[in-house]
Parts: C-alpha cells; sequence; structure tokens
C-alpha cells in the first residue's frame, strides 16, 4: 500500500482505526462508489443552488431544470435504471 510518512508515523496512521481508513480510501471499490455518488450529486447541486439563491427562478424553470439533471444523470449511468 502507498501512504506518505508522515501518515505512517502520525498516531492516526499507526492506530487501528487508522490502518482501516488507509485501507477503505486505497481500496479501488471505495473509488467507485465516490464516482457514483459524484455523478448523481453534482447535477443535483445545480438545482439546488437555483432553489437555493437570492434571485427567485420561476417554478416553470426549476422544474426544467430538474428534468434536465434527471436526464444527465441517466446518461452518466447509461439508462440503466438499476444503477
Amino acid at each position: 500500500m502507498f501512504s506518505s510518512k508522515e501518515w505512517k508515523i502520525s498516531k492516526f496512521g499507526t492506530s487501528q482505526k487508522g490502518r482501516k481508513v488507509e485501507y477503505v480510501v486505497l481500496d479501488n471499490r471505495f473509488w467507485k462508489n465516490v464516482s457514483t455518488c459524484l455523478k448523481v450529486v453534482a447535477h443535483v447541486m445545480v438545482v439546488l443552488r437555483l432553489v437555493d439563491s437570492d434571485v427567485k427562478p420561476a417554478m416553470g424553470f426549476i422544474y426544467e431544470e430538474m428534468d434536465c439533471a434527471k436526464e444527465k444523470i441517466r446518461s452518466n449511468f447509461n439508462n440503466i435504471k438499476k444503477k
């Protein structure tokens, strides 16, 4: 496993919990799950920023952006509903 010298000599890196964290972070499955989350969250954040902005857009515009976000998310997962 690759890790920095600072991590290996820190109290966190030498503890059992720290080694578990290191294992998780260096595991490819962890990064695959992070990638999956980002494929969804990035588009949802765009809609949330619109809703939360000081300038309130028309509801029709928000619904249009929500539909657009859904399509982009679907596209990110190659239209496979299970994902």
